[in-house]
């Protein structure tokens, strides 16, 4: 992600340079463009909940028959299969 953030110093150059009486407008979307790696690493981290809660063994059942659902509506319809 390292090109968006080279992107957003950029745009945010270009702005200074070429219109800096608009740069106010520009700051917080380039801020926000700049955090974006961070964002995206802080986001894709596991829960902190995993392997505390409880899975009855109903509620296991019924996920795996969601599971398999899903699964069966992608392989008949993206798959061809």
């Amino acid at each position: 992600m390292s090109g968006g953030v080279a992107i957003a110093i950029a745009a945010a150059i270009l702005v200074v340079w070429l219109r800096p009486d608009a740069w106010w407008v520009a700051a917080p979307f380039v801020m926000l463009w700049i955090a974006s790696p961070a964002v995206a690493v802080w986001i894709s981290r596991s829960p902190l909940l995993e392997g505390r809660l409880a899975l009855t063994n109903p509620d296991a059942g019924a996920l795996r028959l969601v599971a398999r659902r899903t699964w069966r509506y992608f392989e008949t319809f993206v798959t061809g299969g």
